[in-house]
């Protein structure tokens, strides 16, 4: 049994588990040393972030500044709904 373990282990087995586990370890250590939410606009570098990085159809409309997005056209009006209940007076 032991001479079976010794012909596997090798330097490169060695080298290599020991580099999985440091590269598993600091993303660990990222993922739980950094508070949430601790990355924000103040720590991105201007034109970091362009319309070539930015997944199409994440962002919303609050996104933008108002005369930013383009108008469509105005669409049909809908049937008139039924009247609702009267209020008191």
């Amino acid at each position: 049994m032991k001479n079976r373990l010794r012909l596997k282990l090798t330097y490169a087995n060695v080298i290599a588990t020991i580099a999985l586990f440091l590269a598993l370890g600091g993303g660990a250590w990222a993922a739980t040393a950094f508070p949430r939410n601790s990355v924000g606009s103040a720590q991105i570098k201007n034109g970091a972030v362009t319309g070539e990085k930015i997944r199409g159809g994440t962002l919303l409309a609050s996104a933008f500044k108002a005369g930013e997005l383009p108008v469509g056209t105005q669409g049909e009006t809908g049937p008139q709904g039924e009247p609702g209940p009267q209020g008191e007076t």
